[in-house]
């Protein structure tokens, strides 16, 4: 169709001569239609499959000089349920964007023969963005991806995102149902190795409820009490405490789950932030394979009275303590013992994700006092040669 032909709604046409107008029709009803019975319209219940019922639209050609009507089609349209593949479930925090990148559908080819993309994205709800975009991998070049973008409010959210083949939406690729879960946020600071609190507010329903408390990152965020009873309609205070292992931002989801039935009851999202801690001192060990490292550092205590010492670290599992805790007198000195697991354990844990070692690993020693606040940090690197 030439550009000059067709502005807007608008056509203007030769004597005699004829034109081809497309149609487009998309719809994103993915339920399939239903029977209604006869009593249920009889009281006047909503008919839920009239949504996917066959209907008839009317399109009018109009002169625009005098207004009369030049030409009626009918429309028919019959409906078909379509079939979602897959189905998505995120968390964010309330009134904020949400932001998600997704794979395209596999076996779905998203360049043509010239190399040009030929992905295409529509979205059910318009408060929703969904575009195509394309970064770039040094393991696999142009890579595209499917970028969702929504304005979240104080509620929950769904919608449709279909996938198209082809850039005119003609072939459709796959069906994906989105959910957006809109939480109550609480946001949290501390620096590494660290621990700030927080507490959060959570009010009953109608019946009571024993819960427990679970979080997605539960060395870092813990929850008390972690079972409690929720009485109907009463306020019940849950206190966090955050103690970051890496510096850096991190969202933790905080779920209270019925232990009856399995049920969700509350949901929290905690929008933590990490700072690093100030090194004072920094060591070095070898790390053999198939043997246990040791070394002592000693540790004196600055003040002019006794004080306990918890002694923490970032890995945990791979650096112990013996003791995990000084006693020390005003101006005293004791050594602590510090044990290291094969090399082989701690080259694992310093493999990026292309599975290349990244160097000697690095574990932060914590020395915190009895509000576990940081008094001094020690950072060890530990050579870890496998072989």
């Amino acid at each position: 169709m030439e550009d000059d032909a067709l502005a807007g709604n608008r056509l203007f046409l030769l004597a005699g001569e004829s034109l081809k107008v497309p149609f487009k029709f998309q719809s994103f009803d993915a339920e399939p239609a239903k029977d209604s019975d006869s009593s249920d319209i009889k009281r006047g219940a909503p008919d839920e499959g009239l949504h996917l019922r066959s209907r008839a639209v009317a399109v009018h050609f109009v002169n625009a000089d005098d207004g009369t009507s030049a030409s009626v089609l009918h429309v028919d349209i019959r409906p078909r349920a379509m079939t979602v593949a897959r189905t998505f479930r995120f968390q964010t925090a309330e009134n904020e964007f949400f932001k998600e990148r997704l794979p395209p559908p596999p076996g779905v080819a998203t360049r043509d023969a010239s190399g040009r993309g030929c992905l295409a994205v529509r979205a059910s709800d318009p408060a929703v963005a969904a575009t195509v975009v394309t970064t770039e991998s040094e393991e696999d070049g142009e890579v595209d991806e499917v970028a969702l973008r929504y304005k979240c409010g104080e509620g929950s959210v769904a919608f449709y995102v279909c996938v198209y083949a082809d850039s005119f939406l003609g072939k459709l690729a796959a069906v994906w149902r989105v959910f957006v879960h809109a939480t109550p946020k609480v946001d949290v600071s501390s620096l590494v190795g660290q621990s700030s609190h927080a507490s959060v507010v959570v009010q009953g329903g109608v019946a009571t409820r024993r819960v427990a408390a679970f979080c997605s990152h539960p060395d870092e965020l813990q929850v008390s009490p972690d079972r409690l009873t929720l009485p109907p309609g009463a306020l019940t205070e849950l206190q966090l405490a955050f103690r970051p292992l890496i510096p850096g931002r991190l969202d933790v989801a905080v779920h209270l789950v019925d232990l009856e039935k399995g049920e969700l009851v509350h949901s929290r999202l905690v929008a933590t932030d990490a700072r690093g801690p100030v090194v004072s001192k920094t060591f070095d060990v070898d790390a053999a394979p198939g043997a246990r490292a040791h070394k002592k550092i000693t540790y004196t205590n600055p003040y002019a009275r006794p004080r306990t010492f918890h002694l923490r670290c970032t890995h945990p599992l791979l650096l112990h303590f013996r003791p995990d805790s000084l006693h020390l007198p005003a101006g005293g000195s004791r050594p602590m013992g510090l044990t290291f697991e094969p090399a082989e354990d701690w080259e694992r844990a310093t493999r990026g994700a292309g599975g290349v070692r990244g160097g000697p690993a690095e574990v932060l020693v914590f020395i915190n006092d009895e509000d576990d606040a940081t008094e001094e940090c020690f950072r060890i690197r530990v050579n870890a040669d496998p072989r």
